[in-house]
């Protein structure tokens, strides 16, 4: 007799499904304090090395005058690096308050820019509340975009920053596996492992 494996096909299929839709992991957070700023110098970004799933930033610019943006506003540079294996799938804006709607977010490849200015950008957009993922919408007319959404693995230098008002922000950098299959993917193994196992 042949013996019945100990989960039947459609239990299997849920507990695919289960682990597709599950939360994605929680990784590092940085945050500005009374006792601790985000770099405000170009030559001397603050590190954020990323970690498998959600990173969060969560900071303060503009308004303050404590220099680093183009009009001596308080801005805010950092060294973001791509573990190998992962790709950067998205940069999402969880909070942007303040006296301003939009501010200006651009990165760069390598630790650290160049200079106050377009030359050593690939791409960089403007931010507000409701913009949702950055890599969509970095499309302003700097750089030549060439690395396209995701990031690949890499170190990155970002500059953010507000040359209105003081505004409060905050960025969830997620990064994946470079090789995770999708969910429409995976979706279909099941179905057709399903399908051949109802056949024997």
């Amino acid at each position: 007799m042949r013996r019945q494996s100990s989960l039947r096909p459609a239990a299997l299929v849920v507990l695919l499904t289960a682990a597709l839709f599950s939360a994605p992991a929680t990784g590092l957070s940085l945050t500005e304090s009374p006792g601790f700023d985000i770099s405000s110098l170009i030559g001397v970004p603050t590190d954020f090395p990323l970690d498998p799933g959600s990173n969060v930033v969560t900071g303060d610019v503009g308004g303050n005058l404590s220099g680093g943006a183009t009009n001596g506003s308080d801005a805010d540079f950092l060294t973001v690096v791509v573990p190998a294996g992962f790709t950067l799938a998205a940069i999402d804006v969880l909070a942007h308050s303040g006296q301003s709607t939009r501010s200006f977010i651009g990165f760069g490849i390598g630790a650290t820019l160049s200079a106050l200015d377009p030359s050593g950008i690939v791409d960089g957009a403007l931010f507000g509340a409701n913009t949702g993922n950055l890599l969509d919408g970095m499309n302003v007319g700097l750089g030549d975009g060439s690395l396209g959404d995701p990031l690949p693995s890499g170190t990155y230098a970002f500059w953010i920053q507000e040359t209105g008002g003081l505004v409060n922000y905050s960025l969830d950098f997620v990064t994946v596996t470079a090789s995770e299959p999708s969910l429409m993917g995976l979706a279909l193994v099941a179905s057709t492992a399903l399908r051949l196992r109802r056949r024997r």
